[in-house]
């Protein structure tokens, strides 16, 4: 991520009037990292800088301070950073603390070097969290919901005293929603064992979110 950022081609322009704008009004510099972090275009970016004249910014300071922040969230983005599942996650508040720390390098001796690094990586945090968010409503309102679960036993009798043992089988019958309303109907045949064990597992399903759906013919 350091060397990402070091290596663009006018970096070294881009932490001065960062370091200005966070002297001057930190909250101006959350709506600019707010505005970089949902992705909205240079135009915008620069319209947040434009909001107070007192800033002494030049036209090329300003965009330098626009396109700077972008090419950071882009790069934020190629780091693949994910929200931790829980305050244990070692890997991955690893991997958060190690951005952290390119930021802060990339960003070089300015006085407010920590806390431009630490706003920047707060806010993406929260962009990642929520964007796992709705990344999961999306999954779950892809996924196939079991509507009906019947199950049959089938004995086979030997014909002959001198046939093998009577066969026991499950006929198992279901049916699945998938995305869209469309009903999918399958049936397997099991042996007891393997009706058990799948048994079980809808028992425990049921248990866990409050349905009753199964029933046995």
């Amino acid at each position: 991520m350091e060397t990402y950022l070091r290596c663009a081609a006018g970096w070294t322009l881009v932490p001065p009037v960062l370091d200005h704008i966070a002297a001057c009004r930190t909250s101006l510099l959350d709506d600019l990292i707010s505005q970089a972090v949902e992705s909205q275009p240079l135009d915008d970016l620069l319209r947040v800088l434009k909001q107070d004249a007192s800033f002494a910014l030049t036209p090329d300071q300003m965009r330098n301070a626009a396109s700077g922040m972008q090419f950071l969230m882009r790069g934020l983005e190629l780091q693949k950073l994910v929200y931790p599942s829980s305050p244990s996650d070692k890997v991955v508040e690893d991997a958060w603390e190690s951005t952290l720390r390119d930021v802060q390098a990339a960003l070089g001796s300015i006085p407010n070097r920590d806390a431009i690094a630490w706003s920047v990586l707060k806010r993406w945090k929260r962009h990642v969290k929520q964007r796992s968010s709705s990344d999961a409503v999306t999954l779950l309102s892809h996924t196939s919901q079991l509507v009906d679960l019947d199950w049959k036993l089938s004995v086979v009798v030997a014909s002959s005293s001198g046939a093998p043992s009577p066969s026991v089988t499950v006929r198992v019958k279901w049916t699945v929603a998938r995305h869209g309303g469309a009903l999918d109907t399958r049936v397997m045949d099991l042996t007891v064992t393997q009706f058990q064990t799948l048994f079980d597992t809808f028992q425990t399903m049921d248990v866990a979110m409050g349905d009753g759906s199964t029933k046995q013919d």
